[in-house]
């Protein structure tokens, strides 16, 4: 039911970004914990926005960073802060029919492919499950929410990708 929710979302947001003539033809994906079966209920909603014929340079990303916060906003959609200067530019806002939160980012097609990958591998073998949570444990426990380890510093901030992205494929080789 919940993915059934959030697939729901999925789809009326690719309608309404599509709305705006700079974004025609753009596809939405989810990825992230919403996807790949290691979220709850409540975790937010990770969205990523590919739009034909751009290139997907920074430059560009910011743009539609700006732009799509204006549709989000102005199609009811509460919260929406746009983040442009982010090492990955991102829109924060908050679904109020479903009450979910979510981010959107632009031309992150890894992460969908990661995401799906993993879900895969958990499908095929149960105890990939366990591996990617103690993978992703000093992720999630990065200080920022108040929790046991103590914060990276933002000049080493490519750490936290490392370790979801190359450690876990790199774990579930070992099985």
């Amino acid at each position: 039911m919940e993915l059934e929710k959030r697939e729901a979302l999925r789809q009326h947001l690719e309608t309404v970004l599509r709305s705006n003539s700079s974004l025609q033809g753009a596809s939405l994906s989810i990825f992230g914990s919403s996807t790949n079966s290691l979220g709850t209920r409540d975790c937010d909603i990770d969205l990523c926005l590919d739009v034909p014929g751009r290139g997907g340079s920074k430059q560009q990303q910011r743009q539609l960073c700006v732009t799509a916060q204006g549709v989000l906003h102005a199609a009811g959609y509460t919260s929406a802060t746009a983040v442009p200067a982010a090492r990955v530019p991102i829109v924060k806002f908050n679904d109020p029919r479903t009450d979910l939160r979510c981010d959107l980012c632009f031309f992150n097609t890894p992460a969908v492919y990661n995401s799906r990958m993993l879900r895969q591998y958990m499908r095929i073998d149960p105890r990939v499950r366990l591996l990617a949570l103690a993978a992703l444990l000093p992720v999630l426990c990065d200080g920022r929410a108040g929790t046991v380890a103590a914060p990276l510093p933002p000049e080493d901030d490519s750490r936290r990708s490392f370790s979801g992205s190359v450690l876990l494929p790199e774990l579930v080789a070992q099985l």
